[in-house]
């Protein structure tokens, strides 16, 4: 239960941040909320994620359009974790994504696979 309300103030306070906008100050906060999201991601239950994609994706893609590096880096580990969590089915929601950027997250999310398996061996 605490994971979920924490989740939902997450979800809620990064959404209000990159729909309303941040200056460069926001930043160290967006960079935070996106961080925690990532390791929540892993720790929530296949169908909460699923329930709570609509509401993270908006932001998240939002954020790969930064301007900071580090909110686009962080935003990519994000999606990676998305991807574990749920697998190809993540795929059609990243329709909003450019090819470049695809290729990217592709690229972080093969390293993040081999990187697990190579745990599990």
């Amino acid at each position: 239960v605490c994971v979920c309300v924490c989740v939902w103030w997450l979800l809620f306070r990064l959404a209000m941040m990159l729909f309303c906008g941040f200056d460069e100050q926001e930043n160290v906060v967006v960079l935070a909320a996106v961080k925690l999201l990532t390791k929540l991601i892993p720790t929530m239950p296949r169908e909460q994620v699923e329930e709570l994609l609509p509401l993270m994706l908006p932001g998240i893609f939002k954020g790969y359009k930064s301007s900071a590096a580090e909110i686009r880096k962080a935003v990519v580990f994000a999606l990676v974790e998305l991807h574990l969590a749920l697998g190809p089915e993540l795929a059609p929601h990243l329709a909003p994504l450019s090819s470049s950027q695809m290729k990217l997250l592709s690229i972080y999310i093969k390293r993040a696979e081999a990187d697990r398996q190579e745990a599990l061996e």
